[in-house]
């Protein structure tokens, strides 16, 4: 257990490690807290059914790079929060708290004690819904700043391919060159991600004058990417929707300007607007990028 918190006047939250037995519950209390919010600006909820965000949680409990923190209040289930454990940067999220129990410290509590746990790593990062003012005051108190303007895209692309390089899967041998591009945009170690997505073919990379210009985990809300350049990042994203039919969805940064009106000219759509904020360690990226839902 990682601890309680009484706050004066108020019901105890106690935070714990999420259990199988609370997935389904919790499943139902993210797909409930994320509906509300998001209909209340006017945006489209991130999950289509109580059963898509019960799939994520799954996901999310029965791999290893993942924890996962319940809430419980008046012995209720109140909320969860992920992190990703990947890689020494810890990616949080998502984080959600039930209706029922909001403004009543839940958050705070899961996001203290999720911080708590990585004394010795050199920081923290996640993507925060711009619109959701409670959310971004929380996580501006616990000592994240904001880093990046973020948007999700989706759709799928339907112009030309960029001719600047060329685009195929990722290969065993890309691996090396792929994490040493990632440490030169990201200043992050992420082999790790870089060889799952190998593993499960998934991961492409861009060529140009014979060398690996870019690559992507996936084209996803699940993937990242970074490349040297706009376009050679824009090669891959157009080779990820080479077919006409594929519809994308991923999360760029409105400041590469030249990336963002080519993903607008392909015929993209902005879906929300994001804020990448991060706590301790952070290196500006030196080059085109996308990131995924933690960071």
């Amino acid at each position: 257990m990682v601890g309680p918190t009484a706050g004066r006047g108020r019901s105890e939250v106690i935070v714990r490690p999420l259990a199988a037995a609370d997935i389904a519950p919790a499943g139902r209390i993210l797909y409930e807290a994320f509906r509300r919010v998001f209909e209340r600006h006017n945006f489209p909820p991130p999950f289509h059914s109580e059963e898509t965000a019960i799939q994520l949680l799954t996901f999310f409990y029965v791999r290893a790079p993942y924890h996962i923190l319940a809430a419980e209040m008046d012995g209720r289930l109140a909320g969860t929060c992920v992190a990703d454990e990947h890689n020494p940067v810890i990616g949080i999220g998502p984080i959600s708290v039930s209706p029922e129990v909001q403004g009543r410290n839940v958050g705070r509590r899961l996001m203290e004690a999720m911080l708590e746990r990585y004394p010795d790593r050199p920081g923290q990062r996640l993507l925060q819904d711009a619109f959701n003012l409670a959310s971004m005051s929380l996580y501006a108190s616990l000592g994240f700043e904001a880093k990046e303007p973020i948007v999700l895209l989706e759709g799928t692309p339907g112009g030309e391919a960029p001719a600047w390089a060329e685009a195929r899967p990722l290969e065993a041998e890309d691996l090396a060159a792929a994490n040493l591009l990632c440490m030169e945009v990201f200043g992050l170690d992420r082999s790790s991600e870089i060889f799952e997505a190998f593993e499960r073919r998934r991961g492409l990379v861009a060529v140009r004058e014979g060398r690996i210009t870019a690559y992507a985990t996936a084209v996803s809300r699940a993937g990242h990417g970074a490349a040297e350049t706009d376009l050679d990042l824009a090669a891959l994203i157009h080779a990820a929707g080479r077919d006409g039919q594929t519809e994308l969805a991923f999360m760029a940064p409105t400041r590469r300007s030249e990336l963002f009106r080519w993903c607008l000219k392909q015929g993209l759509k902005v879906v929300k607007p994001m804020t990448l904020m991060a706590r301790g360690s952070y290196q500006d990226p030196a080059g085109a990028f996308f990131v995924h839902s933690r960071y």
